[in-house]
């Protein structure tokens, strides 16, 4: 080979990486190393036929380390943002905790560890206290308890990737899309943040609660916590209609109150038993929590809900405003992130990316005169041309583009 354009490396990554922190930080010699490729020429121009063959390459040639159906998704606005959201919020200290510190949001595979592979043992240790293992949050892991609270235990219950872009009605993903709406106002802001942070919170709650109970007699420990979950957004909904759990409180001091942490086991253990009686003998539990008929079973069973619990619901007219203000807030939010996001970028990536689509995806018009525009030193960009620049940006990082 004497030359190659647009070399790209489809699977392979974490080892360029791994190659690259030992040149640089170990300062090992990697001259007797090999690395053996598999090299795809791919001969045609068309950029729809490009970004499938790249997206197959990835998702079809690696049995070790699948690509998992969630990463393909990663790139979607949402994701983006709420990446940016969890970066930027701080949490309150938790109980007996002298610090605030921060969920990670692992929009990528290995994110986290790979934000840590170039500093020294104090700056992790620094990391490590702000940003706690505990508190690391992968994209499948806002689907399940998102996906919980959203009263479909019955999708959750197919797997981590099914029910993040699984092809049945109710994923995650086809939720996102269904609800972005035009700029994603209703997802990416402070307050929705916040809240989903507080249901996973629960979510993290529930598991421990579990395993801890005196009548958890082992396994599918999984299921009984997204159907609790599921079950207590259904008893709200039933009998306290209109209200909704006070997520704010639950942010404020990073746990569960003891009436919600009472009436929650009171709801786990009945949904243990309920999922436990399958309608066929031997049938496997497992199986059964997959099914909508399941949902149905555990929807019948009669759990009350405490006084206690009762007092702590935020009311009708209190979630309705939280709502208003919460969107709200998200459109201005959505525009001025814009805007910093295209200015931090900075004007030579934006004539990497314009001289990168002159070779392999040609842009035209308006497209390609934003573009021009924003590799001009000091040009600042209306909150318009800031939202139509990211959307530029994100079809030609799905193309295969990088300014690596």
């Amino acid at each position: 080979i004497t030359s190659a354009k647009y070399l790209q490396i489809v699977n392979g990554g974490q080892t360029t990486a791994s190659l690259f922190v030992a040149l640089k930080k170990d300062k090992a010699d990697l001259s007797k190393i090999s690395v053996q490729m598999k090299l795809t020429v791919v001969k045609t121009r068309d950029s729809d036929t490009l970004g499938n063959m790249i997206q197959d390459i990835a998702k079809f040639s690696n049995k070790q380390n699948k690509v998992s159906d969630s990463d393909f998704f990663s790139n979607h606005p949402f994701h983006m943002g709420y990446e940016r959201l969890s970066r930027r919020i701080l949490a309150p200290a938790a109980a007996g905790a002298q610090f605030n510190t921060y969920w990670f949001y692992e929009r990528a595979k290995g994110q986290y560890l790979n934000e840590q592979s170039k500093m020294t043992v104090k700056q992790k240790k620094n990391y490590q206290r702000e940003h706690p293992r505990s508190q690391l949050v992968l994209k499948t892991d806002l689907a399940k308890s998102e996906n919980s609270w959203r009263m479909l235990p019955h999708i959750v219950g197919l797997g981590a990737q099914k029910n993040f872009s699984g092809d049945k009605p109710g994923t995650f993903a086809r939720y996102i899309d269904d609800e972005w709406g035009v700029d994603g106002a209703k997802f990416i802001n402070d307050t929705y943040y916040r809240d989903s942070i507080s249901r996973i919170i629960v979510f993290k709650f529930v598991e421990r609660m579990v395993s801890d109970a005196e009548w958890y007699k082992g396994g599918y420990r999984a299921q009984i916590v997204t159907y609790t979950i599921a079950k207590l957004a259904s008893m709200i909904k039933e009998f306290s209609p209109g209200n909704m759990v006070n997520f704010k409180q639950i942010w404020n001091i990073q746990s569960v109150s003891s009436a919600m942490a009472n009436q929650l086991e009171r709801v786990a253990q009945i949904v243990s038993e309920t999922i436990n009686k399958t309608p066929i003998a031997n049938m496997d539990v497992v199986e059964w929590c997959k099914k909508a008929d399941c949902w149905n079973s555990v929807q019948l069973a009669q759990i009350e809900l405490s006084t206690e619990f009762k007092k702590e619901l935020l009311g009708s007219e209190e979630k309705q405003e939280i709502m208003r203000e919460s969107i709200a807030q998200g459109r201005l939010d959505a525009k001025i992130n814009a805007v910093i996001q295209v200015i931090s970028l900075g004007d030579h990536y934006w004539k990497k990316l314009h001289d990168w689509s002159k070779q392999f995806s040609p842009l035209y018009g308006r497209d390609e005169n934003l573009v021009i525009a924003a590799s001009r030193k000091g040009w600042l960009p209306s909150d318009k041309q800031a939202k139509e620049l990211l959307r530029i940006e994100a079809e030609m990082i799905e193309l295969g583009f990088t300014s690596k």
